[in-house]
């Protein structure tokens, strides 16, 4: 089942010294879904698989939405792929058979390692303005062991130029983020401070429409089975703190 969805972005154009307000741009989206499941090792319906959705940029056809499907298209080749060519996928057709190869190569030269493998993957949209376009990805891989790995990831882009904002593109006064965050930690998440006490960046920032949160990946047995640390604040209070246009009411 596809999905269309339509983000709208007022783009600003600069013509000499004149400033004129162009059209509404408008990206639209398509909710694409890719699944392949191998026959190899299969016990009573449990197989190797896995499964990408993903929103994908389908109007307009412009570099700026190619870099950013490309783009997005990279990130999830990196979660799930475990080909050691490390070569780049032209599209999630070839990410799906990239995670199912992989299986069925590691089996084949070693018999016993027959547990299924999974990857799950699933994105949204969950801001857009004119000056932000946030995609968030949650995920889950397994490929043998005592636990599979559980997680989240946003992706942010500049919608003007389809470039990626890194985290510290984005804040613009850490410390006093920071004691928002700290104010709404659990006092038990001792694993996302440094060695001097000090709280260490978040891995990932998600912007939704009344909330920020900040995501910390925490590499003990239980964000391996839970998943990530998450702290959730409230926009108006966390968005002073940030450089980018966030669309808070006046």
């Amino acid at each position: 089942m596809k999905k269309t969805l339509y983000v709208c972005l007022s783009l600003l154009l600069l013509v000499g010294c004149k400033k004129k307000i162009a059209e509404p741009v408008s990206f639209e989206f398509e909710l694409q879904e890719f699944h392949k499941k191998s026959d190899v090792n299969c016990f009573e319906g449990d197989c190797t698989e896995v499964n990408i959705s993903i929103p994908v940029i389908v109007s307009p056809t412009s570099d700026i939405a190619q870099k950013i499907n490309q783009n997005n298209l990279n990130v999830i080749h990196d979660i799930v792929s475990f080909d050691e060519s490390h070569s780049n996928a032209k599209n999630y057709g070839e990410v799906v058979d990239s995670f199912i190869n992989s299986y069925e190569k590691m089996t084949a030269e070693f018999p016993d390692e027959n547990i299924p493998w999974k990857a799950d993957v699933s994105g949204e949209i969950t801001y857009s303005n004119d000056d932000l376009l946030t995609f968030a990805v949650e995920y889950y891989t397994f490929a043998g062991g005592a636990h599979g790995f559980k997680s989240e990831k946003a992706i942010h882009y500049n919608p003007k130029t389809g470039e990626i904002y890194r985290t510290e593109d984005l804040i613009k006064d850490w410390k006093g983020l920071q004691k928002i965050i700290t104010k709404h930690l659990n006092p038990d998440d001792i694993s996302i401070y440094d060695e001097n006490n000090q709280l260490i960046y978040p891995e990932s920032i998600f912007f939704y429409d009344n909330s920020i949160v900040a995501l910390y990946n925490s590499f003990d047995v239980t964000a391996f089975v839970d998943g990530p640390i998450k702290v959730e604040m409230s926009k108006e209070e966390a968005a002073p703190f940030f450089k980018i246009n966030l669309d808070l009411a006046e």
